[in-house]
């Protein structure tokens, strides 16, 4: 079954001429953030292998990375509860926290390198 969500992922993907140069350009944007973030991974993905999630690492050094058993490619539709529960989870642990005084500038600064990249 293709969603309308399936549907606008695969329009991204399918936009950007270099995904392997916009993904490093990503990451090097993103990476000086500093942020939590969670990474959910289906572990029966058939297109990025779940050993890949770890590889988020590059552009977010503090990821909490979780590979879903129950799940493919698509975490959110495959196994919503638990992509549910994790996603509560982490927002209840780092939702708030603040570890620089004025991120502003530095988000800025991320946000238009990462729209940079993927043009």
């Amino acid at each position: 079954m293709t969603t309308p969500a399936m549907m606008a992922v695969l329009e991204l993907y399918r936009s950007v001429p270099d995904v392997a140069a916009a993904a490093e350009r990503l990451a090097a944007a993103l990476r000086s953030l500093e942020r939590p973030a969670p990474v959910l991974w289906g572990r029966h993905d058939p297109y990025l292998p779940a050993a890949l999630a770890y590889r988020q690492r590059d552009a977010f050094p503090h990821a909490e990375i979780r590979v879903l058993e129950r799940s493919g490619h698509w975490p959110f539709i495959d196994d919503h509860e638990t992509t549910t529960a994790a996603i509560t989870a982490f927002l209840a642990r780092h939702a708030g926290t603040r570890t620089d005084p004025d991120p502003g500038p530095r988000i800025a600064a991320a946000l238009e390198a990462a729209r940079q990249a993927a043009i």
